[in-house]
């Protein structure tokens, strides 16, 4: 004969385990919703800067030669807005390359914490380059005579930490390589950085379109050599003692 608990009785073992299950996802939403918080308070905080720079640009550049002082209209346009991942010219992109490799060296590398160094094939990531190009824009913004006072501070406490941390953590694995090479997928590669020229022009052309080899060497952006491992021997690849695993 089944026995029925009373209305308002004491809860059994699976009414507890159900209100504790409920109370972590109480819980695991409270902390989605903060975290959702603080990420729109940060997209709001870069927006905000975004349009201060690009505020601060147009004045700069109405500041440039004034219109039929021996100024071409080239001189005269509005400078293209410094971003990779959507780049087609590829004289801007060659410009963009070799400005931002120069300004990595002179200006970037200067301040990265503990003597670290960027891994020499970042030309080679095509999102490394779209951050640190947001970041030279940034800079260049704020070292302008008529930057705010807050602009140079604003670069050093915000743009320079977030851009080292987000583009080390994309270049993480090739900066890990003991033979200091260029990682991709599961493929390794040397790299040249005398090929800077033609690799900008790859990419505003193509944007790493067919950039999979199909075979060894074929298909891959310009500078790079694909890194070929020997396989192992048979007898290398037997365990101690030369019995078969």
């Amino acid at each position: 004969m089944r026995t029925h608990r009373p209305v308002g009785g004491e809860p059994d073992g699976r009414d507890e385990q159900a209100l504790r299950r409920l109370v972590e996802q109480v819980d695991r939403l409270d902390h989605q919703v903060e975290d959702l918080t603080a990420l729109k308070s940060d997209v709001d905080t870069h927006t905000r800067t975004l349009a201060d720079l690009t505020d601060l640009l147009r004045r700069v550049t109405a500041d440039g030669p004034a219109a039929g002082g021996g100024a071409n209209e080239a001189e005269d346009a509005d400078p293209p807005v410094m971003e990779w991942l959507t780049v087609t010219d590829p004289e801007v992109a060659v410009r963009f390359l070799n400005d931002l490799s120069v300004w990595v060296r002179d200006v970037f590398g200067r301040y990265v914490p503990g003597g670290s160094v960027l891994a020499p094939c970042w030309p080679w990531h095509p999102v490394a380059i779209a951050e640190l190009l947001a970041c030279q824009a940034a800079w260049i913004a704020a070292v302008h005579p008529k930057a705010p006072l807050e602009a140079l501070a604003g670069w050093h406490d915000r743009w320079r930490p977030g851009t080292w941390h987000r583009v080390t953590k994309l270049l993480a694995r090739c900066e890990r390589d003991v033979d200091h090479l260029h990682i991709e997928g599961s493929a390794r590669h040397r790299f040249d950085l005398a090929y800077l020229d033609e690799l900008a022009e790859w990419w505003a052309t193509t944007h790493g379109a067919g950039a999979e080899p199909v075979e060894p060497g074929v298909g891959l952006a310009p500078g790079l050599t694909l890194h070929l491992v020997a396989a192992p021997t048979r007898a290398a690849a037997r365990p101690a003692g030369g019995r078969r695993a």
